[in-house]
């Protein structure tokens, strides 16, 4: 069973993790999770095919899910 949530937003927050799929894409989305998806905008909207429903549009972009550079350090020992 799928979780219900209350809002658009609400429906990002807990699902923020599964959008790297879409980086560097425009996405709209309601509480009910993405209803279209595309790199340009203008072809987003174009996708958009809902009467009355509140929805959102975001850019999921590239660097949003990138990991974080792990330093090391390093000890030189002199004989």
């Amino acid at each position: 069973m799928s979780q219900v949530y209350e809002t658009p937003d609400e429906w990002y927050r807990h699902n923020k993790k599964e959008l790297k799929k879409y980086k560097g894409q425009w996405i709209a989305f309601s509480k009910h999770g993405i209803i279209a998806h595309h790199r340009q905008y203008q072809e987003l909207i174009k996708n958009i095919h809902l009467d009355s429903s509140e929805y959102i549009i975001d850019r999921i972009f590239e660097n949003e899910f990138c990991e974080p550079i792990k330093l090391m350090t390093i000890i030189a020992m002199n004989n």
